[in-house]
């Protein structure tokens, strides 16, 4: 249990320092997208982009956050 535990607080860490380190673009996508549940079209209209690059940059930041968890994993 202690060691799931740690695993957890290891994921976190990497996908907090990956979210760091994302360009301000696909940052702001993933966490509109994941974190407040923001509609692509929304975003899009939010953020003055057209919709096609709102899934450019969400496919940016799921393949930058993907690798960086994969990283570390045993």
């Amino acid at each position: 249990m202690k060691k799931d535990a740690q695993d957890l607080g290891d994921r976190l860490v990497r996908l907090t320092r990956a979210l760091a380190v994302l360009p301000e673009g696909p940052r702001t996508v993933y966490l509109l997208h994941a974190r407040d549940e923001v509609p692509f079209d929304a975003i899009a209209v939010r953020l003055g982009i057209a919709r096609a690059d709102v899934m450019a940059h969400l496919a940016h930041a799921l393949a930058a956050l993907s690798k960086a968890l994969d990283e570390s994993s045993p």
